[in-house]
């Protein structure tokens, strides 16, 4: 939708079309920043207030000793001649520099300024002071026109070198939401429709557009910024909505600050959401405490500290004070209130600080859900108590869906309680490499990990909740967060525990981690059975000391948090920088910390109790920067659940539940109970999105008269009198040791006893059938290739070798199960008779028709009958790789780097993750011709940028299709797009600081048969016409052939446009002009097929 902007100065009319309500004209006279009732307001409060009293004298003060923005304030409230020479002094100087950009008009000026990659442009994103925009709007009726002329030509300039700075360049939406805001704000000052129209409309529906565009792009259920949270505080963007609705509160009267736009989000509904997602307070000893925020992504938890709404101990750490105080001033929202009056430092001012009344009570707090968003907060308690109990419990969790700074984190939670965070979503390292391969990935999250893999976005399947009195409720179900996994993680949270039922399921088997990070000490209620442990290696090489056990009956392990306060000798360790930084950054002083024995006395617990599960290993050591984690692994499995309850206390206080039991399980529901000293939870949960909320019928195991018939799911509590409680889709239950009276959502239900059972509803004559898997395959089978690479319309020979390892023959087929767009030929390959110790191979063509790209498991079975039986044994499925167009894949290998490998059709590429140097590259035959050595290194003529040494770098990954983006020392950012055939290189000209690069092929290939020769070289004329020339001409270069004696396929490379080329040996090099799009590609072709393999370009 486009949003028309009309402006007419003076007696403003602003018709426009924008999300929520559209500005109009102001409803007063300038100065449009202080109306009537504005000025009264204050007057009022110097009359009433002390504090106000003593503010409007130093306010009085600092303006006769001339400074101009207090001088323009007195000028506005007092309408005082006396004050204006001061605010027109600083104006006009204001005005003479061009704004508060250094050097804006210079390099407005400058037409070779924007040609170029972004340079460092900080005072865009970071200056943010319009003191002097709204000190203009003061006193603008004092000025003469000229005055005029000369301070708007300053605001102009700032602002139009803003304009122009983002809309040759760009950043995340957090950052370029600042220069948004200057911008609008010098358009209400000055009445300038460019800067109306670019600052509010800008772009609709971009994340970087107009303020309104941004808010209704980025605000999303009612509440969430669609980035990391920590974003919106640390550059402002909340402390900006909520400036920016008071001025226009100013400005013509409306409330702009609930004001929400199409997709539902305000200003309001963002502060409230950090308000939702915020912990119980935490008694620190400096003031009330500290409450501290859920966090995920960058900027999360971390050594460094942590997001608070309010009153943080640590100077280290982030405060919402600002932003809150902010909201407080618009919206007098009482709730704010009484949050700011836990800041001891709070002071009120007569421009934009309220004082807070003089009883103040803290809000309720209730559970809360953003479906669109993916955002959870659980709490155990609902009411005002939850903030300062010490008991409450909170979690939080993110679901599937992706966000802006994001992690690899889906499904993951993080857990309060206790008064201490226990769980968090820890960032060791802002910004990590990806190649370090821990804080960003989903190793570092307290999530289930397949196949030590990363986890996907993905939309939800069904999200499920039900927040009651008694128990909260929340499922989540998903599809492809893993290739061909289906996942639901059900939490019920109660006031004592957190119930976690972790669900996955495949056709195929894989290894399933069930991973925990802790800010506690671990300590495990059976020690004598952990013993140090090499197992978690790969993907865990960085996890220290670990200590495993093998187990298949329930166990527990207990996380213990008891602060310490900071040894001097330890605070100095940290501050050990060198002499000369000191001087350089000036000095430097320790950031305080404000504990107190509140803080130290406290021993917080949580114990973790799983239900038992056959081969279960259990791991525990310290992850990085010595956070504890806990790994509980299943391998080889289809499906599996994880059953675990995290019940935290306090100091002398003791764990209540004693047991946790699976009681029952089928393909689609489970029952559990959780055996505690004063009651009894018996808990149903159904996996999946369960659309049509269909019937579950589950009986108990080991006592098959305790039956459970519900839907969705349920949850009930016996108490040690016997009383029953229930919640939920209960149809039916028959409960041992149970007395009733039975109250079902909060209403007398009836029941009867039978047998010593308490029965309740109807309770169907058959449960549904047990969970049941078919048997593995005795079958020894290898499929080759073992990665089978296929274009959208193509067909590769793929070989089974079948090893018969039993006492009789067998005969049999493979069955595949295949996803839309495959298709196997012939449909049924059977073998057999197959005798005793013989082998088979036997082979299938995959052909594709435009499946959509990607990377698949592909389930395939052997079905198989021995020789003289009736019956065909049907074994469970096997997986197999299948990749449709280029493919990437994060592989971490420790101790050895990581690399991201793509699997192409027609080539195999591996890259350095920390730079993405191309070190490995073989043909459609996995014939490697590099591995080790790079492929191509780059300078920009004068310092080497990209090569084995490079110190500083990063990477962007893109898995389909497959695509790399990877800056080297801040000067250069190059992309690599990975086709079907080739892979090409290109230069980011909007982030690269220099006008051409200069690249080297090395040209150390592996080629067995003897060294590789340019079997042609495609030169160009200066009419362009092109003909064959030899390595040492002087000429432009289109395309080349390198032929490798007796190969299948010869190595192809391709310059758009034609290139400079020196060649040296089976190496190259050349220069590429950024800013022009400048490209060379690399691939396979058969021998003497470099024109069909160019052609396949102009064709796709």
């Amino acid at each position: 939708m486009l949003y028309p902007i009309v402006v007419f100065f003076i007696g403003l009319v602003l018709i426009g079309e924008a999300p929520g309500q559209p500005i109009g004209a102001p409803s007063h006279d300038r100065p449009y920043f202080m109306p009537q009732d504005e000025r009264d307001r204050i007057r009022e409060l110097i009359q009433r207030e002390v504090w106000a009293k003593e503010e409007y004298a130093r306010v009085k003060a600092a303006a006769e000793k001339g400074e101009g923005y207090w001088s323009a304030f007195l000028y506005a409230l007092e309408d005082d001649p006396r004050y204006l020479p001061a605010a027109r002094k600083w104006l006009l100087a204001y005005g003479e520099r061009g704004g508060d950009i250094y050097k804006a008009r210079e390099r407005l000026n400058d037409p070779d300024f924007f040609k170029g990659g972004q340079p460092g442009i900080p005072q865009v994103y970071y200056n943010l002071d319009v003191s002097p925009m709204v000190a203009y709007d003061w006193v603008y009726k004092g000025l003469t026109a000229e005055e005029r002329e000369v301070i708007e030509e300053g605001i102009l300039t700032s602002a139009r070198f803003r304009m122009r700075s983002m809309d040759r360049w760009s950043q995340t939406p957090n950052l370029v939401f600042k220069p948004t805001y200057m911008v609008a704000m010098a358009g209400l000052v000055t009445g300038n429709k460019e800067l109306l129209d670019w600052g509010f409309y800008r772009k609709p529906g971009s994340s970087r557009g107009g303020y309104f565009q941004v808010l209704d792009v980025m605000l999303k259920d009612g509440g969430p910024w669609a980035e990391a949270p920590i974003y919106p505080i640390t550059h402002n963007s909340l402390l900006l909505m909520a400036k920016m609705s008071w001025y226009l509160r100013l400005w013509d009267g409306k409330d702009w600050f609930s004001d929400r736009s199409p997709n539902g989000g305000s200003p309001k509904g963002l502060m409230d959401y950090y308000i939702d997602t915020a912990y119980p307070i935490e008694r620190t000893g400096y003031g009330p405490g500290q409450i501290r925020v859920a966090t995920y992504g960058d900027g999360s938890t971390s050594a460094k500290g942590d997001l608070f709404l309010v009153n943080p101990a640590s100077e280290k750490s982030v405060s919402m004070t600002e932003a809150l105080a902010a909201a407080y001033n618009v919206s007098g929202d009482p709730r704010y209130a009484a949050f700011l009056a836990l800041a001891p430092d709070y002071q009120p001012n007569l421009v934009d600080r309220r004082p807070l009344p003089e009883k103040v009570e803290l809000p309720p707090a209730p559970s809360k859900i953003w479906p669109t968003s993916g955002l959870a907060m659980l709490r155990s308690d609902e009411s005002p108590a939850y903030w300062t109990s010490g008991s409450a419990i909170a979690v939080f969790q993110l679901m599937t869906q992706g966000y802006g700074h994001d992690h690899r984190d889906k499904f993951s939670i993080t857990l309060h309680g206790a008064g201490r965070l226990f769980y968090p979503d820890y960032n060791a390292a802002q910004y990590e490499n990806p190649a370090i391969g821990w804080t960003r990935n989903s190793i570092a999250h307290n999530t289930l990990i397949v196949d030590e893999g990363e986890t996907r976005n993905a939309t939800p399947t069904g999200i499920r909740h039900e927040f009651t009195p008694e128990v909260k409720f929340l499922s989540t179900s998903a599809s492809g967060v893993f290739e061909g996994v289906d996942q639901t993680r059900a939490l019920l949270l109660t006031r004592e525990y957190l119930l976690d039922l972790f669900h996955a399921a495949s056709k195929t088997p894989h290894t399933y981690d069930y991973v925990l990070h802790s800010f506690g000490k671990p300590r495990p209620t059976t020690p004598e059975l952990f013993k140090p442990s090499t197992a978690p290696v790969r993907r865990y090489g960085l996890m220290v000391n670990p200590q495993a056990m093998a187990t298949g009956e329930p166990w527990s392990l207990d996380f213990v948090i008891k602060e310490e306060p900071k040894s001097e000798k330890v605070a100095d360790e940290e501050e050990a920088y060198a002499p000369e930084k000191k001087e350089k950054k000036g000095k430097k002083e320790r950031e305080k910390e404000n504990y107190g024995q509140e803080w130290y006395d406290p021993t917080a617990t949580l114990r973790v109790t799983m239900a038992a599960e056959p081969e279960t290993l259990v791991t525990y050591g310290m992850g990085v920067e010595a956070v504890p984690m806990l790994v509980a692994r299943r391998a080889n499995l289809q499906e599996t659940v994880f059953v675990v309850t995290h019940e935290p206390f306090a100091d002398a206080a003791k764990p209540n539940i004693t047991r946790v039991t699976k009681l029952a399980r089928t393909r689609e529901a489970i029952v559990v109970r959780v055996d505690a000293g004063d009651y009894t939870d018996y808990v149903a949960v159904a996996f999946g999105p369960q659309e049509d909320m269909p019937r579950h019928v589950l009986a108990s195991t080991s006592e098959p008269r305790t039956t459970f018939a519900f839907k969705n799911y349920g949850y009930l509590r016996v108490a040690r009198d016997g009383r029953v409680t229930a919640r939920g889709g209960w149809i039916g239950f028959r409960i041992p040791q149970a007395k009733g009276p039975l109250t079902m959502n909060g209403h007398p239900a009836d029941t009867e006893r039978s047998e010593g059972y308490l029965v309740f509803g109807e309770i169907p004559t058959e449960a549904d059938p047990p969970l049941q898997v078919d048997p593995e395959c005795p079958l020894p089978v290898k499929a080759s290739p073992a990665v089978v690479r296929l274009a959208p319309e193509d067909g590769r020979l793929v070989t089974f070798t079948i090893q018969n390892v039993l006492k009789e023959a067998v005969s049999g087929w493979i069955e595949f199960d295949l996803p839309k767009g495959l298709a196997v030929e012939p449909a049924r390959r059977e073998f057999g008779p197959l005798h005793p110790g013989n082998t088979v191979q036997i082979s299938v063509i995959f052909t594709t028709n435009q499946p959509a790209g990607g990377r698949y498991i592909v389930p395939y079975r052997i079905i198989y009958r021995p020789a003289g039986a009736k019956a065909e044994v049907r074994t469970a499925p096997k997986g197999m790789t299948i990749t449709v167009g280029p493919v990437l894949e994060s592989v971490y290998q420790s101790p050895q780097p990581g690399v991201y490998l793509v699997n192409a059709p027609r080539y195999i590429a591996k890259l350095d993750m920390f730079h993405g140097l191309f070190r490995y590259l073989a043909d459609d035959n996995n014939t490697a011709r590099l591995d080790g050595t790079p492929l191509f290194t780059f300078s920009d003529g004068q310092k080497d940028l990209l090569f084995e040494g490079t110190e500083r770098a990063f990477t962007w990954p893109t898995e389909v299709p497959a695509g790399l983006a990877a800056h080297t020392y801040d000067r250069a950012r190059y992309r690599i797009l990975f086709f079907n055939d080739r892979a090409t290189v290109i230069m980011d000209p909007d982030w690269t600081q220099f006008a051409k690069t200069y690249f080297t092929l090395p040209g150390e290939w592996i080629s067995p048969e003897g060294p590789p020769q340019w079997k042609r070289i495609a030169a160009v004329d200066d009419s362009g016409k092109e003909f064959d020339a030899q390595p040492g001409a002087q000429v432009k270069v289109a395309a080349a052939e390198l032929e490798f004696p007796g190969a299948r396929w010869n190595l192809c490379f391709e310059f758009k446009p034609a290139q400079e080329v020196s060649f040296n040996g089976a190496g190259m090099k050349f220069q590429l002009r950024n800013s022009l799009g400048d490209n060379w590609s690399v691939g396979f072709c058969k021998p003497g097929k470099l024109d069909t393999w160019r052609q396949w370009w102009k064709q796709n």
